[in-house]
């Protein structure tokens, strides 16, 4: 496909394409991965590598294909994979595959029956504040045991040519600078020895000089960043850093922000059935017609589709909100099973739920909190029950994990958090099962939404 970037992923490219180690460190949702596969267009790039969350692995075989240029086939590889094409070839890897030893040894002997060993053109690390713990596996695994890249799997792969790597991630630093020693250690280690006088130091000494600590029973524990010297470390990382907020590029995104969002089936019972059902049911279905009247078993089949969907919503959802740790997000769905069982995945997050047996004293309580409590992270809600009539506007993120056939329907969900009060643009992820009608259900459903936007969104004036 050649579909056209924004003009800040436009300059994303840029950023990327003239950088051997960059970090993008846009906002969750403005297309980190559209900017990275841009990128590794423009700099010629036959043979890239993705690491990223077991979950992203679907995501990126679909965004992959969507975006390049120069055709590439996509492989996601797990320890079972048993051919990786010789070229052009794009290798979508989980950091947890890749922390098992003998998932490395596959990978490698893969490559070199490719006769592509040393010849990955570009790394792209999605999500990399996870290799924020310096002592983690999964940390040594990608940059190595030292963190100077030696025996990590960045050198693993590529022989002596290291390839152009680019991190990605929202908040690479989640709760301290320590979190970023890794990445610099392995990736931009003449930051560190501008800061340090032209030697590489030890994570103590870095830790020591750029962030607040005290000593507990347990020992020494980071409280924060060093006030007085973090404009220093800030300072150097500059020239390698390119971070837009959605506030930075509104005009390009509008207020609202329309994206679909891949999840896998997990195997419980009747999921099989769900997906072959429904796509009968789809095919019957004109792309002009809203869903007829469900009949009882199309219904069974939206309600398993909708469970079948929760484990893989449940683990974007807990890594969204552990990756932003500042940010609410709703979730919205049909199905009281389906509610049920995000609560209970969710109740870390003090979630506030409001469905059909919600009393309205207990919905205007549980609004509140989500409005108020800091601690009350994510706000799940039925689609009939909780889709009109309250405002959820301290969150600019949410989730249609069941959107409706209607777009009016989708619109006045979405408008709980679009609406007086939000200070930023909302962004509303279409979540379907990859591989199944249900994408296509979902891609209609956000394509409606933006349409109806287009249309009778831009109609709307605001007061003098």
């Amino acid at each position: 496909m050649n579909l056209a970037l924004r003009p800040s992923q436009i300059a994303g490219v840029d950023f990327l394409s003239g950088s051997s180690r960059a970090i993008l460190a846009d906002d969750t949702g403005l297309g980190k991965s559209a900017q990275a596969v841009r990128a590794a267009d423009k700099i010629g790039a036959q043979r890239i590598l993705v690491i990223c969350q077991a979950i992203g692995r679907v995501s990126w075989a679909i965004e992959i294909p969507k975006w390049q240029t120069i055709p590439r086939e996509v492989v996601q590889f797990t320890g079972n994979t048993k051919l990786i094409p010789p070229t052009p070839v794009a290798v979508v890897a989980a950091f947890d595959a890749l922390s098992r030893a003998e998932a490395r040894k596959q990978l490698r002997r893969l490559l070199r029956h490719a006769q592509m060993f040393g010849t990955f053109d570009a790394v792209v690390i999605d999500e990399a504040h996870h290799l924020g713990n310096a002592d983690s596996n999964r940390t040594r695994a990608i940059y190595g045991a030292k963190l100077n890249l030696a025996g990590g799997v960045l050198l693993d792969v590529s022989g002596d040519r290291a390839p152009s790597t680019w991190l990605m991630s929202a908040t690479i630093q989640r709760k301290n600078a320590g979190e970023l020693y890794p990445h610099l250690r392995a990736l931009f280690p003449d930051v560190l020895t501008k800061l340090f006088g032209g030697v590489i130091p030890a994570y103590d000494a870095f830790i020591a000089r750029f962030c607040v600590t005290q000593d507990t029973p347990y020992g020494l524990e980071i409280v924060g960043n060093n006030p007085i010297t973090i404009h220093e470390l800030r300072e150097a990382l500059r020239p390698y850093v390119l971070r837009r907020a959605k506030k930075d590029v509104q005009q390009e995104i509008g207020p609202v922000q329309h994206l679909t969002l891949p999840l896998t089936l997990s195997p419980i019972p009747g999921a099989q059935r769900t997906s072959s059902e429904l796509d009968a049911l789809m095919a019957a279905i004109s792309d002009d017609e809203d869903l007829p009247e469900l009949s009882p078993s199309a219904a069974e089949e939206r309600r398993l589709l909708g469970l079948a969907k929760t484990p893989a919503a449940t683990e974007w959802i807990k890594d969204f909100l552990d990756a932003n740790p500042d940010a609410k997000l709703g979730v919205f769905a049909r199905h009281r099973e389906v509610l049920d069982q995000l609560e209970a995945a969710l109740a870390p997050y003090n979630p506030a739920v409001i469905h059909g047996s919600v009393s309205s004293a207990q919905r205007a309580t549980r609004v509140d909190s989500f409005q108020n409590d800091p601690t009350c992270r994510v706000f799940i809600g039925q689609n009939t029950a909780a889709g009109t009539s309250i405002t959820l506007t301290a969150a600019h993120y949410v989730l249609l994990l069941e959107p409706e056939g209607v777009a009016a329907d989708n619109h006045q969900i979405v408008g709980r958090f679009d609406r007086l009060g939000q200070t930023e643009s909302v962004t509303a992820f279409y979540g379907f099962a990859a591989g199944t009608a249900d994408e296509r259900y979902a891609a209609r459903a956000r394509r409606r939404a933006a349409d109806f936007d287009d249309l009778i969104g831009a109609l709307t004036t605001t007061a003098a």
